[in-house]
């Protein structure tokens, strides 16, 4: 969007930076991971609200092992130029899940996008990699999940 205001076509430019960076050689499959969203996706629904394009998203969780369609909804913001914290993406997650935000768990890693912006929207939240002093609950990995729900 910034890109945009200088008059370039900054989706374009964003698109093309990541469809050529090589995230194989950074991200691999991760089968703890999986095992994971695996044991979640059998008492919660699951959803991905993502500060990138669907493709972006679904090239990652194809790297990381992870089925896309685990994943509903999947928000994409820059699809719908939105950024994460704005409202927009928490409010369409919690029409979509057809449940009060109260009765949501966003998690997120950062928590000026995704706490703050999850909060905002009345969703509890997990941060990971931390300690937060705003999220509902902090965790040091992704693989707590399962022991703090």
């Amino acid at each position: 969007m910034t890109l945009k205001s200088f008059g370039l076509d900054g989706e374009k430019i964003f698109q093309g930076i990541i469809d050529q960076f090589p995230i194989e050689k950074y991200v691999k499959q991760d089968l703890k991971l999986q095992k994971t969203i695996a044991s979640l996706k059998n008492s919660y629904k699951l959803f991905i609200i993502s500060n990138g394009t669907r493709r972006h998203v679904e090239r990652k969780l194809k790297v990381l092992g992870l089925r896309p369609a685990d994943f509903d909804p999947m928000i994409c913001c820059y699809d719908h130029n939105w950024v994460k914290p704005e409202p927009a993406p928490f409010l369409l997650a919690i029409e979509s899940l057809k449940l009060e935000p109260e009765n949501i768990v966003y998690v997120g890693d950062r928590e000026d996008l995704d706490i703050e912006g999850a909060s905002s929207a009345g969703m509890q939240t997990i941060y990971v990699g931390g300690t937060s002093q705003i999220a509902t609950v902090s965790i040091e990995s992704v693989y707590d999940i399962v022991s703090v729900l």
